[in-house]
């Protein structure tokens, strides 16, 4: 039992990373003054979905013991790449410095 809410709750938040990939790329393409933040976070949000599908699969029995393996490197990763937008954002290193590429009132 324990297992399978496990799997269920890994791979909502897969799902939910991937979505979180897909918004912070949307973000990149319009966005033209910090578009660098946007890229690493849309890095960092691609490697914990890979990450949460990892643990999934391997709750699930596919590989455990590689997978074990594997999976520690992938979330420091995700987490060095969360870092460095964050620390982006708290040394204000990225400011917006006035419109977008598509118009003055969308962001």
């Amino acid at each position: 039992m324990v297992t399978q809410v496990v799997v269920v709750l890994d791979s909502i938040g897969a799902l939910f990373f991937l979505i979180s990939f897909v918004f912070a790329m949307k973000n990149y393409k319009h966005t033209k003054n910090i578009s660098s933040y946007w890229l690493i976070y849309a890095i960092a949000s691609f490697i914990a979905f890979l990450w949460a599908g990892l643990v999934a699969l391997e709750w699930v029995g596919f590989f455990p013991e590689i997978l074990d393996v594997v999976q520690q490197s992938i979330i420091a990763s995700a987490a060095t790449a969360f870092a460095i937008a964050s620390l982006l954002t708290l040394l204000e290193l990225v400011k917006p410095t006035g419109g977008s590429t598509k118009g003055k009132n969308s962001y």
